[in-house]
């Protein structure tokens, strides 16, 4: 099960970093307002590093390293935050793309659940090293 979510964790890693690739490439650099740039800017900061962390936490997890559990149910409170966090940002800004964040917030928030329920029993934290 332990594997399931190192390979849940790499899969959850790879939308994010394929989103930062097309966001970057797709980087209007029209005359927008400083905010609205940054914006932009940010989100795509954020993709990266989101998505870079997860696949190296799935590797961990895969590994069945003590760090990549604590990482991951850390990593995953994070990222709500940050979701959280861009959605205001967006909202506020008047951001048009800003649809999809509302499924990866239900996303995150369902698998943090799991997550923390699941990699915090005993039994669990006992198969790490």
């Amino acid at each position: 099960m332990i594997r399931l979510f190192a390979l849940f964790a790499f899969l959850f890693g790879l939308p994010y970093l394929t989103q930062g690739v097309f966001q970057l490439l797709a980087f209007d650099s029209a005359p927008h307002s400083f905010f609205i740039l940054n914006t932009q800017l940010a989100i795509i900061f954020y993709d990266f590093l989101i998505g870079a962390a997860s696949i190296v936490i799935g590797a961990g997890l895969f590994f069945h390293k003590e760090w990549a559990r604590k990482a991951w149910l850390a990593f995953l409170l994070l990222t709500l935050l940050v979701h959280f966090f861009m959605t205001g940002i967006q909202l506020f800004a008047g951001y048009p793309h800003s649809a999809g964040l509302y499924r990866w917030i239900v996303i995150v928030v369902f698998v943090s659940i799991i997550s923390w329920v699941y990699l915090a029993k005993a039994r669990i934290r006992a198969r790490f090293h």
